[in-house]
């Protein structure tokens, strides 16, 4: 049920998650699982639960310092391989 308008897709929906596929590597497929009608749905098929997406970034301190970890043990680890 596209209602006509553009930005009402389901790349663009909240309610809408992107299907990965397996084989020889991991890629994009062009179908989405819609979460609210518990099935496989098209980039154009769009419901009348569509919300947009919201993108969220997780800047929290937490996440920052689990990265400088991250990067320090990198660096313990590289710094082993040249010895």
């Amino acid at each position: 049920m596209n209602n006509g308008m553009r930005s009402h897709v389901c790349k663009l929906c909240d309610n809408c998650k992107r299907l990965y596929r397996l084989e020889y590597r991991n890629y994009c497929t062009v179908k989405y699982f819609c979460t609210i009608r518990d099935r496989i749905t098209l980039r154009d098929d769009s419901c009348e639960n569509w919300q947009k997406r919201v993108k969220a970034d997780d800047l929290s301190p937490q996440r920052i310092d689990d990265v400088i970890a991250d990067v320090k043990r990198i660096g313990e680890l590289l710094s082993d391989l040249k010895e």
